[in-house]
């Protein structure tokens, strides 16, 4: 069987059973997860701004010509 609950205006939330040493472990919890995954989050942006910045560097640097044409671009093509 189903009992309607309180109004929450009658309920006393200071003593609703959430002791300060609860609360304070809870937030040192969500604090250290917090920047856990700050670290976590930074390291791999790091890694894939570093992994980003050597594969650009790995790429030569080719200049192409404005207009290329078929002749050109079959010798390159078939050019080792």
């Amino acid at each position: 069987m189903v009992e309607r609950g309180l109004e929450p205006e009658l309920l006393l939330w200071e003593n609703f059973g959430v002791s300060q040493n609860s609360r304070r472990i809870r937030y040192l919890v969500y604090f250290v997860f917090v920047v856990f995954m700050l670290i976590v989050c930074f390291y791999i942006i790091f890694s894939l701004e570093k992994a980003g910045d050597k594969a650009s560097n790995e790429v030569p640097d080719i200049q192409c010509p404005s207009e290329v044409d078929a002749n050109a671009a079959n010798i390159d093509y078939y050019a080792d």
